[in-house]
């Protein structure tokens, strides 16, 4: 049963930031108002491997990862 509940909470996780990513690329937000949503969200970003124990390490890693999507 956990493993069913891990699964979608990483799920929930990489589509959320998969469309954050989009939003960002397509310019309907900006990438501050991304990481902004994504660190005010719920969201376990844990579950794909960022540091979401220390607010500024997550953001410096969010940031990262958006930078590294744009045009893809």
């Amino acid at each position: 049963m956990m493993s069913k509940v891990k699964e979608w909470a990483t799920d929930l996780a990489e589509v959320y930031l998969d469309e954050l990513a989009n939003d960002i690329d397509t310019k309907k937000i900006t990438l501050q108002e991304g990481i902004d949503q994504a660190v005010q969200s719920n969201v376990n970003f844990g579950l794909l491997g960022f540091n979401d124990e220390h607010k500024d390490i997550l953001i410096d890693e969010l940031t990262e990862y958006f930078e590294s999507e744009q045009g893809r």
